[in-house]
């Protein structure tokens, strides 16, 4: 073997890896700046003023209208966002490295998603209560209420009591499912 093939080979071989590093480092930059997006479904001021209307309404604070229902909905549907978001990146994680990336997005939503795990069932009471004295059809949220379940499950370190009360929940919404399929 002559030193020019040995020289090719290994400059190949150097252009392979740092095409590789360098690809995995825009991974990563992306992932992060997806976790921070993902992040401020949770904590921007348009959330904040709807967790505080919610948090009125779940404590009996605040009446019963259309915009509790439309924010009811606004805030699963941004977990749904939150949790498709947190999947992506999970999957990504032996080929871009995203690991680290997904523990960043946990630690920022860990304290979010566990209030909103604990007090859901109580404000998903509530609004059913209210939806049946006004004469409405009941709640129509168990394919969005999964993603709060399954991002709960998901965390690390999500606190024990947010847990339960996911578990609790799961149980109802089956059981709810289980007599609207058999309903006439």
């Amino acid at each position: 073997m002559n030193y020019l093939t040995i020289i090719s080979s290994a400059i190949a071989v150097s252009s392979a890896v740092l095409s590789f590093w360098a690809l995995r480092s825009r991974n990563l930059q992306l992932g992060y700046d997806l976790a921070r997006s993902l992040s401020t479904e949770l904590t921007s001021a348009e959330i904040s003023a709807t967790r505080s209307r919610l948090s009125f309404y779940r404590r009996g604070l605040a009446e019963f209208n259309d915009d509790v229902l439309n924010e009811y909905f606004s805030m699963l549907w941004r977990i749904e966002r939150i949790r498709i978001g947190r999947q992506s990146l999970a999957e990504q994680r032996l080929v871009s490295g995203t690991k680290p990336v997904v523990r960043f997005l946990d630690d920022n939503i860990r304290w979010h998603i566990g209030e909103w795990a604990i007090h859901w069932p109580e404000l998903r009471s509530r609004v059913q209560a209210d939806l049946r004295l006004r004469g409405n059809e009941p709640l129509d949220d168990h394919e969005s209420l999964r993603a709060l379940l399954r991002i709960s499950q998901e965390i690390d370190d999500l606190r024990h009591d947010a847990v339960a009360a996911m578990y609790e929940l799961g149980r109802v919404v089956t059981a709810e499912q289980g007599a609207s399929s058999e309903a006439p």
